[in-house]
């Protein structure tokens, strides 16, 4: 069997991130990639929609605690913080969607 050529690991690499991005969209929860320094990367297409988002593109590239309102931006910080050392980070907090619709 001969080595894959350059075009045939291309070709692999794109069927791969189809498939990543099939299963991302494909759940029912509301996923966010987020960095370890907490900006929003991504968000699968039924987050953005629980969270009433119409452009997610308003919202990538920004720090994921500028979703919260200010007096829960705290615990989203510190979960970041946990993350960052390898440590889970789990709070609870209300926040309203895109739309204003309670959470």
């Amino acid at each position: 069997m001969s080595e894959p050529t350059a075009e045939d690991q291309a070709d692999s690499l794109v069927a791969r991130e189809g498939l990543g991005r099939a299963l991302f969209d494909s759940s029912p929860d509301c996923i966010k990639i987020i960095s370890l320094d907490g900006v929003l990367e991504a968000m699968n297409v039924n987050g953005q929609h629980c969270l009433e988002i119409d452009d997610i593109n308003a919202f990538c590239g920004n720090h994921w605690s500028t979703m919260w309102p200010p007096q829960e931006r705290a615990k989203v910080v510190a979960a970041i913080a946990d993350a960052r050392t390898n440590r889970i980070g789990r709070f609870t907090a209300f926040c309203p969607t895109a739309k204003g619709t309670p959470k």
